[in-house]
């Protein structure tokens, strides 16, 4: 895209995340009952760019523009999931090093909020919670179980982890190591669009390639799974193609967790349940050069 006037604004499609005690009560204005976006831009090396303030966003909701009500940049304790495919499929991927995957989770949380808590899921034929919340970083570690056997139940394990982060409020995080198969799951994809709709939960995911997938259009299904569910939250997929990528991946995340913008306002009224598009324009700043917001595009209201 050409660099725009600094005047102008860039219409970037950002994800709404409706925290689980925030539900939008048709015309009401009180705090508790706006919605609430979690908003993320970044500069074009990937890098979190912060010190924008409110005026600098625009919001739309289904084309029509909303009042900004809260704005907030403050670095806050967050609840982080890691879901770790251990099925069959993963033999002689990165994710089978114990060892590798421990060193970068304990450098990953070191590097995030020192209040934050984290679980541990694995999914295999199964989706099992290994570790419930907890801020021992030691726990974590300890809980990682990497041996690769079975079918895969990853969307049943997105709907453990969903589960488990909604104990807390506040910001919320899945991260997903896996291929994006699926072959044995209770939890149809269609039905886990949903409950992804309705949720606050931001989803990443990192891409472990599958040497056993059968053509290359089931190794494009997995792919697709993972940039459709962490779209619907404004999260991405990751795919580092070596180990200096891949720890360099896993710090950049952490840094982003840290640095996003929590933007609330209040919904138009409404009767039913339904999803909601929404827009929002991000002023461009002098010597930021091309700024790139990801977040939803789009959410589920709840009478």
């Amino acid at each position: 895209m050409n660099r725009l006037l600094t005047n102008s604004l860039a219409i970037v499609a950002v994800s709404l995340m409706v925290f689980p005690w925030v539900f939008a009560y048709p015309q009401d204005e009180e705090p508790d009952k706006w919605v609430y976006l979690t908003v993320t831009v970044v500069s074009e090396k990937g890098n979190p760019v912060m010190g924008l303030a409110s005026g600098d966003f625009e919001i739309r909701e289904e084309g029509k523009p909303c009042q900004i009500e809260s704005f907030s940049t403050n670095d806050e304790p967050a609840t982080i999931g890691f879901l770790i495919d251990t099925s069959g499929s993963m033999k002689e991927s990165w994710v089978q090093s114990e060892a590798a995957l421990k060193t970068l989770l304990a450098d990953f949380m070191e590097r995030s909020h020192p209040d934050s808590e984290y679980f541990v899921v694995s999914l295999s034929d199964k989706a099992q919670l290994l570790q419930d919340l907890t801020r021992d970083h030691q726990r974590v570690l300890e809980a990682m179980a990497t041996e690769a056997r079975g079918r895969t139940a990853l969307f049943d394990a997105i709907d453990l982890g969903i589960i488990e982060a909604n104990q807390r409020s506040g910001k919320r995080v899945l991260i997903v190591f896996s291929d994006g198969l699926d072959n044995v799951s209770k939890t149809s994809f269609q039905r886990l669009k949903q409950v992804i709709g309705e949720t606050n939960s931001l989803i990443y995911a990192f891409y472990t390639k599958n040497k056993y997938v059968r053509s290359s259009q089931e190794g494009a299904s997995g792919w697709a799974n993972l940039r459709i569910m962490t779209g619907l939250t404004g999260g991405q997929v990751l795919f580092p193609q070596d180990a200096t990528e891949l720890v360099g991946s896993f710090r950049q995340l952490a840094a982003e967790l840290r640095h996003q913008y929590e933007i609330g306002f209040v919904p138009a009224p409404f009767k039913k349940r339904e999803w909601r598009r929404i827009t929002v324009k991000v002023r461009e700043k002098p010597g930021l050069g091309k700024l790139k917001v990801r977040a939803r595009q789009r959410y589920i209201v709840t009478p």
